[in-house]
């Protein structure tokens, strides 16, 4: 009968990650979509409205800043950015570890902002990619959504590990789902020269 007993405590012990995990409530792509801007999206009208094919490579204009929004409680993969064609390597933006549900590591913005330029070195001429263990997070993985507005300087992305792509059966986007933001359009020099002058100009007139 004592053998039965610790059988059964032993068994209970085992089961308790798998409770803890089926507790924990995940972020979802339209959660922090709604969360960031303000909105009240479901995943199936986010996807109808604000939804764009993303890049396999990307560039600093395109992608300045990355921020670690929510992570899938069964993920255990490293999320890592690959600068293409240089000696800048391959950098780790965020690492799971293992079967850790916790809100640590599960919860909403794992991470603070990532400026790419000054944390990695990437200038305005490198590539880069980014994947989650030695998958892409492209168009064929994942979806980009817009942040509101008619010019947008930032968007969510959000990634799908199951077969079939981003858009297979139970897909929630959210392995993991990463807080991105574009450069600002810089003023060309020479739009800059000329207001310069109108300023002098029309302080010269003044003087008169």
């Amino acid at each position: 009968m004592r053998q039965i007993q610790i059988i059964f405590l032993s068994f209970c012990l085992l089961l308790l990650p798998a409770l803890s995990h089926a507790a924990y409530n995940e972020v979802t792509v339209a959660q922090t979509y709604n969360n960031l801007f303000g909105t009240n999206y479901s995943l199936s009208t986010l996807l109808d409205s604000a939804a764009d094919e993303p890049s396999k490579y990307w560039t600093l204009k395109e992608m300045s800043s990355l921020q670690v929004m929510a992570m899938d409680t069964s993920s255990t993969t490293d999320i890592i950015l690959r600068v293409v064609g240089n000696n800048k390597g391959t950098h780790i933006l965020y690492s799971p570890g293992s079967w850790d549900w916790s809100e640590g590591t599960r919860g909403y913005e794992l991470t603070n902002e990532i400026d790419l330029a000054a944390t990695y070195g990437i200038t305005a001429d490198d590539k880069f990619e980014l994947l989650v263990g030695k998958k892409s997070i492209d168009k064929h993985t994942s979806r980009m959504f817009w942040a509101p507005g008619e010019n947008p300087n930032a968007f969510l992305l959000g990634f799908n590990d199951n077969k079939g792509g981003w858009d297979a059966p139970g897909s929630d986007l959210n392995e993991p789902i990463l807080y991105a933001k574009t450069s600002a359009t810089p003023i060309p020099a020479a739009a800059w020269l000329l207001g310069t002058g109108l300023v002098g100009l029309i302080g010269f007139r003044r003087r008169q």
